[in-house]
């Protein structure tokens, strides 16, 4: 009998005996539906759901089709190529696990290419889909996919998940750039991610969720355009990423080791945990950017943004030196602590709630509202409207009350300048041991009262309106109170 009667004799024998699954090996490159591309001259099925496609190197196959594993291999420096037709709609269904060693692409003259897969990516060098959907084996919200990408490998798709949708948990960093020079980015789109400590890099995360577990506390993203992404891990930045929106929530701590910004031409915003900024976290392009922030913040570089502290628990901040800090400060009860100097840009305002100096100085800061514990800290050109002062408390630079009801309740000793609201009459009142090293003077075209209550030692110079609690005046610390009138 024939070599070729015999073959066949034997696939007879294997379908009919429900052997079922085969191993389909391309013979030779042509079409995914051609027996040909198979078996040769030699009449054959093609690959079915339960088969295991391997793609040979040095073959390229055309289409697609429902397959159980897809190996596409690479020898001798030589792909197995996986394409799909030059324009038209392409693509293969894997109910088992994917290892791309060679390319896979859609056609090069505009045509998709879409992958359906149930289990496991492993990609070593080429794969560029236009879609690739994880469905999971299981359909459970419990199901995990796994993905693996070698250094230097190309993933470029854009990744979905069906509903329920299964987990992706990385095995490496995984990049979705699409690494040809267009600059263009892949995305994942609607996936509970497992970042295992691994990084996704180039893609537009959309509806992504970064979980916890024993294994995954931590991971980043690089060079990503996110919205609606939620994170319980510790979530570190790399390069430039992108807000998209104002629905991003980092429920674990935020670490920013590049550059973060809000969204372009609109009010954008994420909540955080511990914020640590060692790069540049900033407002889009003509946009606006609001961090509501539950726990501490670290600032070593540049923060151009404005915060809303929220009311849970006390919160503390530290800045590092010659690091930027800009913007406005809401909500802050309980409380905020400086653990460090805080310098401000010129002209910021600062929503005072509970502050506390901690002994450390506060520059550049339009304080309104609110309580200040100075702990024997430093106002450095700072104005004030509305604030309750306690603790001892130094004045440099040039400090301006905006108000009449700013109260000094501790002790203040002014080592710069003092001075009232510009063409308007303001007064305070100072509770404690008050010390003037500096100038104290109504602003410019108004008056300046000042109410003493313990005493005045005034080395420097006044031209406010001194009065006291009772009408006699005394001395103390070897200064004479001058009294103003009594009104």
């Amino acid at each position: 009998m024939k070599q070729g009667s015999l073959f066949a004799l034997f696939l007879f024998l294997c379908f009919s005996s429900g052997i079922g699954a085969l191993e389909f090996h391309s013979f030779s490159g042509g079409e995914w539906s051609d027996p040909v591309t198979w078996w040769g001259n030699i009449h054959g099925p093609i690959p079915g759901s339960e088969d295991d496609v391997f793609i040979t190197a040095g073959t390229e196959v055309i289409g697609g089709g429902d397959c159980h594993n897809l190996t596409i291999e690479f020898s001798g420096g030589l792909p197995g190529r996986l394409n799909g037709h030059h324009v038209g709609y392409d693509g293969c269904r894997v109910r088992g696990d994917l290892v791309c060693d060679g390319y896979l692409m859609p056609g090069s003259g505009g045509g998709t290419y879409d992958v359906e897969l149930w289990g496991n990516l492993t990609v070593t060098n080429l794969f560029k889909p236009t879609t690739l959907l994880l469905k999971g084996s299981s359909l459970s919200v419990v199901d995990q996919v796994s993905i693996a990408q070698s250094p230097g490998a190309t993933i470029h798709t854009a990744i979905s998940v069906a509903m329920p949708f299964p987990g992706i948990k990385l095995l490496s960093d995984l990049s979705l750039d699409s690494n040809d020079g267009h600059l263009v980015n892949g995305s994942l789109t609607g996936s509970e991610i497992y970042l295992n400590g691994f990084s996704i890099s180039h893609s537009t995360l959309i509806n992504c969720y970064f979980l916890s577990s024993p294994s995954c506390i931590a991971g980043s993203v690089e060079d990503c355009k996110l919205s609606n992404v939620q994170s319980w891990i510790q979530l570190t930045n790399l390069g430039t990423t992108d807000l998209l929106n104002n629905q991003c929530v980092f429920n674990g701590d935020f670490i920013n080791n590049g550059t973060f910004n809000g969204p372009i031409s609109m009010n954008g915003s994420f909540e955080c945990w511990d914020m640590y900024n060692n790069g540049i976290i900033q407002c889009g392009w003509n946009g606006t950017l609001n961090i509501f922030c539950h726990g501490d913040i670290i600032n070593n570089h540049t923060l151009l943004s404005d915060l809303v502290w929220t009311a849970e628990v006390l919160h503390t901040w530290t800045e590092g030196g010659g690091s930027q800090t800009n913007g406005n400060w809401v909500n802050m009860s309980p409380g905020l602590t400086l653990l460090s100097d805080l310098s401000l840009q010129t002209g910021n305002t600062l929503y005072t709630g509970v502050l506390n100096l901690n002994g450390h100085c506060l520059h550049n800061a339009a304080l309104i509202n609110g309580h200040l514990n100075g702990d024997g800290g430093t106002l450095d050109t700072c104005s004030l409207a509305t604030v309750d002062i306690y603790g001892e408390l130094f004045l440099a630079g040039f400090c301006q009350l905006m108000n009449s009801a700013t109260v000094f309740n501790g002790s203040t000793c002014v080592n710069g300048s003092l001075t009232g609201s510009t063409a308007d009459v303001c007064s305070t009142i100072v509770h404690g041991l008050f010390y003037n090293y500096g100038t104290i003077s109504p602003g410019w075209g108004g008056e300046l009262y000042l109410t003493l209550g313990q005493g005045f030692s005034n080395h420097g110079s006044t031209t406010a309106n001194l009065k006291v609690f009772r009408s006699s005046s005394y001395s103390r610390f070897g200064s004479r109170i001058i009294p103003g009138k009594s009104g």
